[in-house]
Formats: structure tokens, sequence, C-alpha cells
């Protein structure tokens, strides 16, 4: 059984890293009636900007209700040299097979001048195979706000079954829009596979929109890409160093109605 868990080390945001990779039910959050399970396996892949950095197969196990640490204490090749690095920790427990292994492992980030910490619990995703095509995806990031005193960051995480420096085949579209549904502007970003793109909500509406100390309402709709993606949103308070941190999904997530509805909406904003 297989999964991978895939995640960001953000340095260019003055934040400090904490994963906990776990080995716990997923419904009831322990497994105290299944103690005698294996461990699982950690295998750890750190990459930046789309270079292997540092690849260890037997990284660590974790034991049944117990957890794994990856830090800048206990894995000091995190830290990036010249870009945030990404850590992807593939996660195996027998029987060996490429059956999905399903686990949630939580993230903590401390902002360094504060103190102030946000933490998100989320769950693995699937090692596709590296002959399978990337398929392009779809993002909706509904929980922008900017301000003079505050801004939003959303982060793309890619991973794929590679250890060359390759460019993605396609770029990620990106539309911000206002809280009516009219065009702010648009973006697109080719990035390397194994790599993090960070975007700053504020700096790239600075021609666009007058801020004042009153939080605006922004909506940002993405597609294209093609990788394996994981991708967060920071809230974060300049005057204060505190952060909000959620897991942005995919449109099914947000709704259980027709899915060829919403996409089709979803996709408008492109065209």
């Amino acid at each position: 059984m297989l999964g991978q868990f895939c995640f960001p080390n953000l340095q260019s945001l003055n934040l400090r890293l904490k994963a906990l990779l776990r080995h716990t039910n997923r419904a009831e959050g322990v497994l105290s009636e299944d103690a005698g399970r294996p461990p699982i396996r950690v295998d750890l892949r750190i990459f930046e900007d789309g270079e292997l950095k540092y690849i260890n197969p037997n990284y660590g196990e974790i034991p049944c209700n117990g957890i794994l640490e990856i830090s800048e204490d206990t894995c000091p090749m995190i830290i990036g040299e010249k870009a945030d690095r990404v850590i992807v920790a593939r996660c195996s427990m027998a029987p060996e097979n490429n059956q999905f292994l399903a686990q949630a492992h939580q993230l903590i980030y401390e902002n360094k001048p504060s103190g102030h910490f946000t933490s998100l619990l989320y769950d693995q995703m699937p090692v596709q195979p590296s002959t399978r095509t990337p398929a392009p995806i779809i993002t909706l990031a509904p929980k922008m706000w900017v301000s003079r005193k505050m801004n939003s960051f959303i982060v793309f995480i890619n991973s794929w079954d590679t250890t060359e420096v390759r460019e993605q085949p396609e770029p990620i579209r990106l539309s911000i829009l206002t809280s009516e549904g009219s065009l702010l502007k648009s973006i697109a970003h080719r990035g390397h596979l194994n790599s993090v793109w960070t975007l700053d909500v504020r700096a790239v509406i600075l021609d666009r929109v007058k801020l004042s100390d009153e939080p605006q309402f922004l909506n940002i709709v993405a597609r294209g890409g093609a990788s394996t993606y994981a991708v967060m949103t920071f809230l974060k308070s300049d005057e204060t160093g505190n952060l909000a941190l959620e897991h942005t999904l995919a449109p099914p997530y947000y709704s259980a109605g027709r899915m060829d509805r919403i996409r089709t909406e979803a996709l408008r904003a492109f065209e």
C-alpha cells in the first residue's frame, strides 16, 4: 500500500515548518484495535525548483499510533539555498502493492517574527506512475482577503515521479476576480515538476485595486499545470502576525451538485 504527502518549506514567507507524519485510523484518529499493524515506512525526497537535493528510501518508520516529525531540527535538508523546497514523503505499508494508502498528516507553520502559528490536517495523494500523462487541475480559492494590513498567499505544490529537472508541459492559468465576478487580472505560470509556486495576491493586484484598511474579498480560479498538486491558502495579518491556513480544494469539494455544470462555470473565467 502506498501514498505520498507533499508539502513545502516556506522560507520565502518567513515561516518555520513542522510536519507530523501520522499512523492513525482515518475514522477514529487512533488504531487501538489494530495496534499490531506494521509500521508505515517513509521514503523521503526533497526538491528545489525541480532539482533533487536529497533522497533516502529508508528515512524512517512511523509506528502504529505514532508520529514522525520533519522539521529544520530533525531534517535540516529541507532548508532551501535559493528557493523554497518541496518535501515528498512516500509512505508505504505491507502488503507491498499499488493499493492506495489513505492517511492524513499534520502541517504546522510558525510565523518566525511573531511566534504565532497555524495548523492544517490533510490527506496523502496517490503516487502516479511516471508513464502516465499528467492531467491539468482546476482550483477554486474563494477566501482571498487583501488590505493594507492583510494579505493572502496561494501556494501551489506539485510532485511527479521523476528525478530529472523538467518543465511542466502546461502552465497554470490563473484569474483573480472581484467579489462581483469581474476579472481583475490574469496570470500564467509554467514551473518545473517537483517545485512550489507561491502567489502573493496583494502584490499582483496593486496596479488594479486601491487598498484601504478595510479588507477586500477576492476570488481566484486556476486551471492547467501538468502534475499532481496540493494547493494551500494562507491569510496573514501584517499588524499582528497571525496566520490562517486552509487546503484549497478542487470544485467537487465545494458542492454536491452536478459536477459538469460546476466545471463549466468554473472555466468561464478563462474564456
